[in-house]
């Protein structure tokens, strides 16, 4: 699948957005391993990994500009494990939500803790996943949060299925989801 999608992306010259720091972490990280012993696969798998973005890191290297999208609301943001540790993305979805008027980002305890999910994690080590899920998930409660918001679909799903559980009505979405959401609410 690996050699398949840099096939495709190698005969592009346009950027590669990703809403998932996991897969553009394997992208830009793991295919480097992955293809060591094939030089060929390997150039063309750094000519992609060269044009490969997660969706924050493109907003900030586009310089887009959402000053004119308002939400009063305090958002909690879940920093992926992989998008924070593997690809360094930390400040980008940060300053995206900053531009936002009304925005309030509330700290949590255990905010910089996995939420769990930890992709073959959760299946192995179900009962130690959904603790840490909870663990999060009641921080998240506890910081009075409105919205929860993510840039990583699987941390968000397990997240959002926790505070379910925990009957929770906070807003769970990804960071594109919330930005589609105000931009449509504000027709421009």
């Amino acid at each position: 699948m690996a050699k398949e999608l840099i096939e495709i992306f190698y005969r592009t010259d346009t950027p590669i957005v990703s809403p998932s720091g996991s897969c553009v972490g394997m992208i830009k990280h793991g295919y480097e391993n992955l293809f060591r012993d094939d030089y060929p696969t390997l150039k063309k798998a750094r000519a992609v990994a060269a044009r490969t973005y997660e969706f924050s890191q493109f907003l900030e290297h586009i310089k887009a500009d959402f000053s004119f999208l308002t939400l009063n609301a305090k958002i909690a943001f879940h920093h992926s494990c992989h998008q924070r540790r593997i690809l360094g993305v930390y400040n980008q979805p940060i300053n995206i939500l900053k531009q936002i008027n009304g925005v309030q980002l509330t700290d949590y305890e255990l905010e910089d803790r996995c939420c769990g999910f930890g992709g073959i994690y959760s299946v192995e080590y179900p009962k130690m996943s959904g603790i840490m899920a909870q663990m999060k998930a009641k921080a998240i409660v506890s910081s009075g949060a409105e919205y929860l918001v993510g840039t990583d679909t699987a941390c968000l799903f397990t997240l959002e299925k926790t505070l379910r559980k925990l009957k929770s009505d906070i807003r769970v979405m990804h960071l594109a989801e919330l930005l589609d959401k105000l931009v449509a609410e504000s027709g421009k």
